[in-house]
């Protein structure tokens, strides 16, 4: 990753803050699984079948996340959701969790089909040197697919040493 003149610094009070109010899904998740660990009362804008959905139970499996949400996506999003900037637009990843050891970790999901793509190649070298920049405090990973869930898992744990 390039440095640059004025290096970039990221703090998670910066990025994203889990507020009880101001959570502005345009459609709520209205499946039968139970979410134990959304940060609000609905799961916004997830369908409740798919990739995107089993990811989104796994996350809410692990030990290690206190609470997460779905983070919601596109224009007047911005004073709520997390998102960087791309070369061309702005990137809004998935799922943003708050650890129990105060840490915060992004998801960004994609299917193994479009993992490699131009796209999702700009949206992770992003989000690493996102993390990269953050001394620790924040974490970015990018499953390659249904079958790569544990790379969640094994994402929080592997830095979880390096602290």
């Amino acid at each position: 990753m390039p440095e640059c003149a004025t290096p970039l610094t990221v703090t998670p009070e910066v990025q994203f803050e889990f507020k009880p109010e101001g959570y502005p899904c345009n459609t709520r998740y209205n499946g039968r699984h139970r979410f134990r660990k959304h940060y609000y009362p609905v799961v916004g804008e997830l369908r409740d079948e798919g990739e995107e959905f089993e990811c989104a139970k796994f996350i809410d499996n692990l030990s290690e996340v206190k609470y997460w949400v779905r983070n919601l996506s596109g224009p007047g999003r911005e004073d709520s959701s997390f998102w960087l900037q791309t070369s061309t637009d702005k990137f809004y990843p998935d799922f943003i969790c708050q650890l129990t050891d105060g840490r915060q970790l992004v998801v960004e999901y994609k299917n193994a089909r479009d993992w490699s793509n131009e796209d999702s190649t700009e949206k992770r070298n992003l989000g690493e040197l996102w993390e990269e920049r953050s001394g620790g405090r924040c974490l970015f990973v990018m499953p390659k697919g249904i079958d790569d869930l544990e790379s969640i898992r094994a994402k929080i744990v592997k830095t979880l040493s390096r602290c």
